[in-house]
C-alpha cells in the first residue's frame, strides 16, 4: 500500500471534515423543530425576565406553607398543632416551585393573554403574590394542592415505614401519636380536595384525583413482591411513577390546561414532569445509601433496605451477580417472615 504525502493526506482530511460538517448541518437543520412566530416572539420577550420570574416564584413558594395553614385552618385546637408542625419546617418545596414555573412558562407562551383578560373570575384568592401578573390564582392553587398532597402522603408514609425523622425533626406520628397523625393526614387531603373543587375545571379535578388514586395504588405495589427479575424492575418503575412522578407530571399538566394552551404543550408539560419525577426518585433511592441523614433530613444508610424494600440500587446490584441476588433474596425473606414488616 502506497502512503500519501503528509500534505495531501492533510488536504484529504480537511475536505472530509468539511463534508461531514456540511452533512451534519443539513441533517440538523432538517431535524430542528419549527416554531411559530408567536412562540419565537414570546421567547424573545420573556428572555429578559426569566431571572425575575425565578425570584418571584421562590418568594411565592415561601408563602405556600402559610397558604396551606389558611386552607386547613380549623376551629379545634387538636388539629392546628399537628398541621403547624407538619408544614412549619419547609422541605425542598420542589413540587410547588415546579408548578409555578410551569404555569408562568405556559402563560408566557400565550403572552399572558389569560391573565390580562378582564373576564377572569375565580373563587380562589391568594393575596400578596409576586407572580400575580404571570400566574393565575387557580394555578397557584394547584401548587398549594401539590404540597398538601405531598405532605399528607409523608405523614402516612412515615407511620407505615416506621421512620424516626422527617425534614430534620421527629416524625409527626412519633410526636403526636399514630391515630392523630393519620386523621390529620386525611384532613389535609380533604381540604386539598375542597380547594381543588373551587378551581371549577372538571378536567383538572379529574387529573388531580388520579394522583390520589396513584398514591394509594403505589403504596400497595410497594408491599407486593415478584420472583421474576424483569417483573420486579417493571413494578419498581411503575411504583416510582405512582408514588412520586404522578404528582409532578399531573400538576404540570393541570396548570398548562388552565393556561388554555394547545394539546402539544400540555403533553410536553406532562412528559417533563414525569421524567423529572422519575429521575428525582431514582436519585433519592441512591442517596438513601450514600447520603447523610443530617443533610437529607430523613433516615439514610439503606433505610429502605432495612424495611425490606428493593429500590433501584438494590435491583441493579442483584442483576450484576447471582451471589448478590441470593443475598438480597435471603435478606428480604428474613425481614418479611421474622421481623414482621
Amino acid at each position: 500500500m502506497r502512503l500519501l504525502p503528509f500534505r495531501r493526506l492533510h488536504s484529504h482530511f480537511d475536505v472530509s471534515t468539511r463534508l461531514l460538517r456540511l452533512k451534519y448541518n443539513v441533517v440538523a437543520e432538517r431535524l430542528q423543530p419549527r416554531f411559530s412566530r408567536a412562540s419565537v416572539f414570546a421567547s424573545k420577550q420573556s428572555a429578559g425576565s426569566v431571572k425575575e420570574v425565578e425570584i418571584f416564584a421562590r418568594s411565592d413558594v415561601d408563602q405556600i406553607p402559610i397558604n396551606i395553614k389558611d386552607v386547613v385552618s380549623a376551629p379545634t385546637c387538636r388539629i392546628t398543632p399537628v398541621t403547624d408542625y407538619a408544614f412549619g419546617n419547609q422541605g425542598k418545596m420542589l413540587r410547588p416551585l415546579l408548578v409555578l414555573l410551569m404555569a408562568a412558562c405556559a402563560n408566557g407562551h400565550n403572552n399572558y393573554s389569560l391573565i390580562k383578560s378582564s373576564n377572569q373570575i375565580s373563587r380562589i384568592a391568594f393575596p400578596g403574590r409576586h407572580l400575580v401578573n404571570r400566574v393565575t390564582d387557580a394555578q397557584h392553587a394547584v401548587a398549594v394542592i401539590a404540597e398538601m398532597i405531598h405532605t399528607a402522603s409523608l405523614l402516612h408514609d412515615d407511620l407505615i415505614d416506621k421512620a424516626e425523622k422527617r425534614r430534620g425533626k421527629l416524625a409527626a406520628y412519633r410526636k403526636f401519636g399514630c391515630k392523630r397523625t393519620v386523621l390529620i393526614g386525611n384532613i389535609v387531603l380533604l381540604k386539598a380536595s375542597e380547594l381543588l373543587a373551587k378551581i371549577e375545571n372538571a378536567e383538572v379535578v379529574s387529573i388531580l384525583s388520579n394522583v390520589l388514586d396513584d398514591l394509594i395504588r403505589g403504596e400497595f405495589m410497594q408491599l407486593a413482591s415478584s420472583s421474576d427479575e424483569n417483573q420486579r424492575f417493571r413494578m419498581y418503575l411503575e411504583k416510582t411513577y405512582k408514588k412520586t412522578a404522578s404528582l409532578m407530571a399531573n400538576c404540570c399538566k393541570a396548570v398548562t390546561i388552565l393556561s388554555e394552551v394547545d394539546d402539544v404543550m400540555i403533553e410536553a408539560a406532562y412528559s417533563f414532569g414525569r421524567h423529572l419525577g422519575m429521575a428525582f426518585q431514582l436519585l433519592d433511592d441512591v442517596l438513601d445509601f450514600v447520603g447523610q441523614e443530617t443533610k437529607l433530613g430523613k433516615p439514610a444508610g439503606g433505610s429502605d433496605l432495612r424495611l425490606g424494600l428493593a429500590t433501584g440500587p438494590v435491583l441493579f446490584a442483584a442483576q450484576q451477580t447471582l451471589f448478590t441476588c441470593l443475598i438480597c433474596a435471603m435478606y428480604f425473606f428474613f425481614v418479611t417472615h421474622f421481623i414482621g414488616f
